[in-house]
């Protein structure tokens, strides 16, 4: 099969595309009698056709039925990158009759349409549009004149064949440099009264042995004033032969990305005045165009080979002389060319790697040119020479159009030196220094067809995960057996059983009124014969009867595997009489179940529930009593095995044990009942990573910011394995995302709080004066009582305890005081006041210290167990339940009574997302550093395993500026 593919590949080496211009709408002649026009169709500089004149109707339309066509070389990616970015230009002109002493017609252009050819490199073989006519009107700008109202032309583009197969354009991609405008252009550029090409360019690989050049000319210097609205057109990159309204492409538009999503070079905040600045007050080169690169299956291995490799591209900003003839000998001209200001800016790639990335667009600063940094940066030429020859195209082209005669060109020349401009290519010239002095910046938008890393949709990550650890439901599967089949039966007999005794009582409630009951023979006899007599003289025996039926086909289909019917009768009398004696038996134990008169022992009467197993277990393992401790998490897993919060805690304390075998079975556990389980999902990947099993550690670490794209703790330890296993790329995508979210989420707190104060305004300096006095009233009387107490209480032999009686009570006292108000101002005694200063001074010392210091994957499972658990509660002595297992004597704060205080005065504070230590780390990962950091940390963690030895894991994390 792959033989016969090449063939036919082999043979289809060529494809002839066909235009047809099937009718034109609304077309109107410029003198008031019936129109007389012709249609012309271009392909970049060659002219495909022309036809013959075609009269209009009176309903202003015009029927064509013009045909052009040409081939196409399938073999050449020079070729197929022509389709890409030239569009086929459709003009339509009307040919005025001749007058007395005219000579020739006069011919009018009506207007000009451009098509693009890429639904066919898609797989299209036939696709029809209905363009406007754009007329050639040099003022105003492309929305002056409502497409309604502009002359309309329908053409249908088709192929014999699609130009690719499916897989061919699977592996191919296709690569759009989008160049906006240069701001902050040297001022001397508007002193010169020469017109400049302004021409930005570089080069892209098409095949495995051939490169293109994009190259956008044709860049305008605007003064601050000349301001363009939001939303404005992009411009075909080729506009050759294309009049001003009709180079615009249709339906694309500049975007309006907010600063913040942006990337590049100027993306600080001290950056963003300096933008604003430079976009509304001073000049700009505007190109606002598009050059589209059609890549194959071996050029996008190659451009992404370069982008891990270097990470920058470079591209090329310079000013270019208009072509200047100079006579030759042989009486020809020459085209010189002059390149001013070379400069180039160096763009990072490197986000196009990450995971289902389409898209880049940024401000970059423009560098002097200097052939060895972009040799030292990106191994690349420089591609000035061939972007002149673009431009000595352009000229000739423009020249053409124009009507002018001159005499043939023999060949073109390329300056690069001139006085003052860059002599040995070195960046030093007084020209290259003008864009660091002006600090010049250019708008570029790098867009791809398809990502070149494709990233998983969440369907293959579940899928993916549901393959590792198979999903069990919570409830249990209803079993149809025989074993099901016979508990129906029993209770069935049960049933009828009770309403037998029913009857009997009826028809002998007389007797059982004098609660005495004979017990001859005969009499039970004769019962039991009134009995059977009244059931069928009733016909309840038949009810009954008819109620076991359903139970019994159940049996002898499920127990005996019997649905069919006998043939031989002999074989049908054995099953019965088996049948009825297995009945009888079965019916006995039926009603030895129902008629027993053993009661069932009640179900034992818990004394603590699961919240108060999880603060005892917390508080042993904080007094490192760790046998206690598991011995709590797992009554609570005996209480209820189908929660995935009882199996994480208990997973997080064997984390910090050191079992990580057990650890990695509770969070298994964890994810069977809920496979969307966030936290599960994460530390899970954290113990595969433990053991090396990498893959899957990145499935599920993937799969939980699928489940919560907004998580910032799931985005932090994904760029943390990242790192660890040596994905610089990734990691810097994922630790971004984790800090665009962080930051949102402090700025929408921060929103809250504004909008809190403004709500509740602050109250004067008098009144916070009062509610302070009062306050300090309010707060002073019970610590003055419970000293007394203290004092009533303690000998003279522990005097050496006093101050921690005394401190005890304080924090005490301060609980209680803040159960009142939410944010008090406290006032204790000295002594107790400096005890507590001096315990929480430390404890924010010791939290610091730790939110400085990653611990590594491993032990970040017990900060993660902290995000779930919430903050530590205090152990017995601060007011806490009383643990009988841990019980230490504690003295009583005295309660206080509720009273009405005035709300203290609102203070502005700045939230944190989260108070978890594991969260306060990430913060200032992020944050402080903010990526700019470029050495690399090595840090090492101890994790203790079985109580004696230690394995150390070694995380290397290299933090590379964005």
């Amino acid at each position: 099969m792959a033989n016969q593919e090449d063939a036919d590949k082999k043979q289809r080496s060529s494809e002839t595309i066909t235009v047809s211009i099937v009718r034109g709408k609304n077309l109107r002649s410029t003198k008031n009698e019936t129109l007389t026009s012709t249609v012309k169709i271009e392909f970049g500089h060659n002219i495909i056709g022309e036809s013959s004149k075609i009269e209009g109707k009176s309903d202003y339309t015009v029927d064509y039925n013009y045909n052009a066509s040409w081939s196409c070389s399938l073999l050449d990616p020079l070729a197929i990158d022509d389709l890409v970015y030239k569009p086929v230009v459709v003009s339509v002109t009307e040919v005025l009759s001749r007058e007395r002493k005219q000579k020739e017609e006069r011919n009018i252009l009506i207007g000009q349409t451009c098509i693009d050819l890429l639904p066919l490199l898609k797989g299209e073989e036939r696709f029809t549009v209905r363009q406007p006519l754009f007329p050639p009107n040099t003022h105003g700008d492309a929305h002056t004149e409502t497409i309604s109202n502009l002359p309309q032309i329908e053409v249908e583009i088709s192929t014999a064949e699609p130009l690719f197969s499916e897989s061919e354009i699977a592996g191919c991609n296709m690569f759009s440099l989008r160049v906006e405008s240069a701001y902050a252009v040297p001022e001397i550029w508007h002193q010169s009264n020469l017109a400049y090409h302004y021409v930005s360019a570089t080069s892209i690989p098409v095949s495995q042995d051939k490169e293109v050049i994009a190259t956008i000319a044709n860049g305008n210097l605007k003064s601050a004033m000349e301001r363009e609205g939001p939303g404005a057109q992009r411009k075909w990159a080729s506009t050759v032969n294309i009049t001003n309204h009709a180079s615009y492409i249709i339906n694309s538009h500049l975007p309006v990305v907010p600063f913040k999503d942006e990337d590049g070079d100027l993306t600080k905040r001290e950056d963003h005045q300096f933008r604003v600045e430079c976009e509304t007050e001073k000049s700009r080169v505007t190109w606002n165009a598009e050059r589209r690169c059609w890549m194959d299956t071996d050029a996008v291995s190659i451009f992404k080979t370069k982008i891990a490799h270097h990470r920058v591209w470079p591209i090329e900003i310079m000013k270019v002389v208009p072509q200047t003839q100079t006579k030759t000998r042989k009486g020809g001209h020459e085209d010189e060319l002059v390149i001013h200001y070379h400069g180039v800016a160096y763009v990072d790639f490197a986000p196009l790697l990450y995971p289902g990335a389409q898209r880049l667009r940024g401000a970059y600063l423009v560098q002097p040119f200097a052939e060895h940094e972009m040799q030292d940066k990106v191994q690349h030429r420089s591609v000035a020479e061939e972007a002149s020859q673009f431009v000595i195209g352009l000229n000739r082209s423009a020249t053409s159009a124009a009507g002018k005669k001159s005499k043939k060109t023999t060949q073109s020349t390329i300056n690069k030196q001139s006085d003052g401009t860059l002599i040995d290519g070195d960046g030093t010239g007084a020209e290259a220094q003008a864009y660091l002095e002006n600090k010049t910046f250019v708008m570029i938008e790098i867009c791809l067809d398809k990502p070149l890393v494709p990233k998983r949709p969440p369907s293959s990550l579940a899928k993916r995960v549901s393959e590792y650890i198979p999903p069990r439901s919570i409830f249990p599967t209803r079993v149809r057996s025989a074993k099901k089949t016979l508990e129906t039966y029993h209770k069935q007999v049960a049933h009828v059983a009770k309403l037998v005794l029913n009857e009997y009582r009826l028809l002998n409630k007389g007797i059982l009124r004098n609660h005495y009951m004979p017990q001859d023979t005969e009499i039970v006899d004769e019962r039991r014969k009134e009995l059977l007599y009244e059931l069928n003289t009733s016909g309840k025996y038949f009810a009954f009867k008819e109620q076991m039926k359903h139970a019994i086909v159940k049996v002898v289909r499920e127990k005996f595997l019997i649905t069919k019917p006998f043939e031989d009768n002999d074989k049908l009398n054995t099953f019965l009489s088996e049948l009825y004696s297995y009945l009888i038996d079965e019916m006995h134990v039926g009603l030895s179940k129902a008629l027993s008169m053993k009661d069932d022992a009640p179900p034992p009467v818990t004394v603590i529930d699961c919240d108060m197993m999880k603060h005892f277990a917390m508080e042993a393992e904080e007094n490192r009593n760790y046998e206690l401790a598991a011995r709590y998490y797992q009554e609570r897993l005996a209480c209820n095995k189908n929660d995935t919060s009882y199996w994480f805690d208990y997973g997080t304390f064997c984390m910090l044990i050191g079992d990580i075998n057990k650890a990695e079975e509770c969070f298994k556990e964890a994810l069977t009942i809920n496979q969307q389980f966030v936290l599960g999902l994460i530390l899970y990947g954290v113990v595969c990573h433990m053991d090396e099993r990498n893959e899957e550690a990145e499935t599920f670490l993937e799969a939980a910011t699928t489940v919560e794209p907004e998580n910032v703790l799931a985005w932090t330890i994904l760029g943390l394995f990242y790192n660890s296993i040596e994905k610089e790329i990734f990691a810097e995508m994922a630790l971004k995302e984790a800090s665009r979210i962080n930051i949102m989420e402090a700025a929408k707190c921060e929103g809250n709080n504004l909008e809190t104060a403004t709500d509740d305004p602050q109250p004067s300096n008098t009144d916070a004066k009062n509610i302070k006095e009062k306050y300090k009233e309010h707060i002073s009387e019970p610590i003055e009582i419970q000293n007394r107490e203290v004092d009533n209480r303690i000998g003279e032999s522990d005097k050496a305890q006093e101050s921690l009686i005394v401190d005890n009570l304080a924090l005490n006292s301060n609980h209680a005081s803040e159960s009142v108000q939410p944010q008090p101002t406290k006032t204790i005694s000295t002594t107790g006041k400096k005890n507590v200063s001096q315990k929480r001074g430390n404890q924010q010392k010791s939290k610091a210290a730790t939110s400085t210091t990653l611990q590594g994957l491993g032990k970040s499972g017990l900060a993660i167990g902290n995000v779930a658990k919430g903050s530590r509660t205090q152990s017995a002595l601060s007011g806490g339940w009383s643990n009988p297992d841990t019980e230490m004597s504690s003295y009583q704060a005295v309660p206080i009574p509720p009273a009405e205080i005035p709300p203290p005065p609102p203070r502005t504070v700045t939230p944190v997302p989260d108070k978890s230590t594991f969260m306060r780390a990430a913060q200032f990962l992020l944050k402080v550093n903010a990526f700019q950091v470029k050495s690399s940390i090595q840090h090492k963690c101890n994790i203790a395993v079985n109580g004696n030895s230690k394995k150390e894991i070694n995380i290397r994390i290299s933090q590379t500026p964005v």
